[in-house]
């Protein structure tokens, strides 16, 4: 008698979260483009740094990459391009 009130009661929570989990869109729009270019410089201690540029409402910004590290050994760089969702005031984007 216990296990179909048991049942019962898993499946309606499963439908509860079902029809309750938020949607997302199916293409989202960007909000723009980023470019970043950064190098890396290591020996026992690290810094990097870079920059790159958001491409947001027809205008392009700079911004600055900067950072310190512990450990490492070597010289490394990374160039990347992408685009930026989201972003409805230019206030959000951290760095500008």
């Amino acid at each position: 008698m216990r296990l179909p009130l048991l049942l019962g009661v898993a499946i309606a929570c499963c439908s509860m979260l079902a029809t309750t989990a938020p949607s997302q869109a199916e293409n989202p729009a960007p909000s723009g483009t980023i470019e970043i270019s950064q190098t890396q410089v290591a020996l026992l201690v690290s810094g990097s740094l870079g920059g790159g540029k958001l491409h947001y409402g027809g205008k392009t910004y700079n911004f600055s990459i900067g950072g310190l590290g512990v450990g490492g050994i070597g010289v490394s760089s990374i160039e990347a391009t992408g685009q930026v969702y989201d972003l409805n005031n230019l206030s959000d984007f951290p760095g500008l």
